[in-house]
């Protein structure tokens, strides 16, 4: 088609000089949706500031707690997506609670449902908080954690929307890791998990992602281990499941460096802005 791959087409896509090109076919698609009406949870735990003013704004960390189920029988258990994510919001929420931090404002441990559904469980909560948005900081997301091994690099989805990428860049030279882009941009992946939610309604909100650079891997680890490996087969598939050669050193990065951005945002009056004319996407 046009004489170009798949993959040159998504190249062009990626310029900011890209156009796009006339097909001359045209295609008819028919499909049929089932709906159905279902009653979910989402889970909040709070640890509430310790002062009187700054504890009614909060930063929080979320993991939604869903994935696929069942479907036609066969079980989908998303142990990387999303109970990676999750067990890292716990794990920051018993190390927290543990730590008895002076906090200034509050911190929320939140859990939402339904995000495999379309973001529904963040989004009631973003319409329905425990603190009001325009009290909530900052939002720090976690969807698949590193359980490939320790990086040199993280990667904040969302990073150039709100300040927020910047305080994720001094504390990830402090952890001695720098801050990689967006390993798939055309795959649109900042629009695609809970902390989007808030993002619509200005509140600068990330998703703390996987680095690129592996200890003591090859340079092609991550796209033979975890694009091809993982993405191109067992996302969202009877795959994803629990495997005794996870590797938790990279979980443990992406958790230090996002307690210590959320303790610089808890401790102190600093609030990051959206950087996109009021918009944090």
């Amino acid at each position: 088609m046009l004489g170009l791959s798949l993959a040159e087409m998504f190249e062009m896509a990626e310029s900011k000089d890209f156009v796009a090109l006339f097909i001359s076919f045209s295609l008819q698609v028919k499909m049929e949706f089932v709906f159905r009406e279902f009653q979910g949870t989402n889970v909040v735990g709070v640890l509430k500031g310790s002062s009187p003013h700054a504890s009614a704004q909060a930063v929080i960390f979320s993991g939604h707690l869903d994935h696929l189920g069942t479907r036609n029988g066969t079980v989908y258990p998303g142990a990387l997506d999303n109970a990676s994510g999750a067990s890292l919001v716990l794990a920051l929420a018993e190390c927290f609670a543990k730590a008895a931090l002076s906090l200034n404002r509050t911190l929320l441990f939140l859990f939402p449902t339904a995000e495999e559904s379309g973001l529904l469980g963040s989004a009631y909560y973003a319409n329905h908080p425990f603190i009001s948005m325009n009290n909530t900081i900052s939002v720090i997301n976690f969807d698949i954690a590193n359980l490939w091994g320790a990086t040199r690099d993280i990667s904040i989805l969302g990073q150039s929307y709100s300040e927020l990428g910047s305080v994720f860049e001094v504390y990830g030279k402090e952890n001695n890791m720098s801050l990689s882009p967006d390993p798939f941009p055309s795959a649109g992946f900042f629009f695609r998990s809970d902390h989007l939610s808030f993002a619509k309604l200005g509140v600068p909100g990330v998703w703390v992602f996987c680095g690129k650079s592996f200890i003591g891997q090859p340079p092609d680890f991550f796209q033979k281990v975890i694009v091809e490996g993982y993405y191109n087969k067992c996302y969202h598939q009877p795959c994803d499941s629990l495997d005794a050669k996870f590797l938790y050193e990279g979980a443990i990065q992406q958790a230090q460096v996002s307690a210590a951005v959320a303790y610089g945002l808890l401790a102190t009056s600093y609030t990051p802005s959206c950087l996109n004319h009021g918009k944090c996407m």
